[in-house]
């Protein structure tokens, strides 16, 4: 099954491709034969700075929500310290017996 045939992509695939087609219209006179590759650019930047405000909520989520984290890994993570330090010790001052 293709699917470029079902109707909701095949609309947005059209609209699309008619966005684009007038975008390097519009760009064909002052740049000429750059004008697709401008086209294309100016769509991704777009796109991109679009995408900029879900980048920034994303970093707010993992900062409220890395306290929490942590405070669960502080257990593991003070174990794995004192074993470390055990092992240390061990190896500087053996036991003598």
């Amino acid at each position: 099954m293709d699917l470029t045939s079902l109707p909701l992509v095949s609309t947005l695939l059209d609209l699309t491709h008619t966005g684009l087609l007038a975008l390097i219209a519009l760009l064909t006179p002052p740049t000429g034969p750059l004008a697709p590759a401008l086209a294309i650019a100016l769509v991704t930047l777009v796109v991109r700075a679009g995408l900029i405000p879900a980048g920034i909520a994303q970093a707010k989520a993992e900062q409220t929500r890395a306290p929490a984290s942590s405070e669960r890994c502080r257990p593991a993570r003070q174990t794995a310290w004192t074993l470390g330090q055990r092992l240390v010790l061990r190896r500087i001052y053996p036991a003598t017996s």
